[in-house]
């Protein structure tokens, strides 16, 4: 059984191999954990819990966290698109929301952007 502190430990470490730090959010590093520690008990991966799922690895092997996308939204805006991992030295690029709906709905075969279910669904514990 996957717990929150396996996830964190996991994400941690990543994090500090790439040169990230995960949010100093803490209620968001919470919902984002718990979303991830439900994905892979879920489907058995950890899909990340701001994107949907199929609940395929071989459709969702692009949203598993870190997902396909962490780094190159990392590098132009300082944070992925959950803002689970941001960047070391804690620049971060604001951006109209639609930018980043658009950008995040052109990079992904199987995601829909759920940005505000992500964080809402989770600490309903749906």
């Amino acid at each position: 059984m996957t717990t929150v502190e396996n996830v964190r430990q996991r994400a941690e470490s990543d994090a500090k191999r790439q040169g990230y730090h995960l949010t100093p959010d803490p209620e968001s590093l919470q919902n984002l954990l718990e979303g991830l520690r439900r994905n892979e008990e879920r489907y058995g991966y950890p899909s990340c819990p701001c994107r949907l799922s199929s609940g395929k690895f071989e459709y969702d092997r692009d949203i598993i966290c870190p997902c396909d996308y962490r780094d190159p939204d990392v590098e132009e805006f300082g944070y992925c698109y959950c803002a689970f991992y941001v960047r070391k030295d804690g620049r971060i690029r604001r951006e109209n929301p639609d930018t980043a709906n658009s950008r995040a709905q052109t990079r992904g075969k199987t995601s829909q952007i759920l940005r505000g279910f992500c964080r809402d669904s989770y600490r309903k514990g749906t």
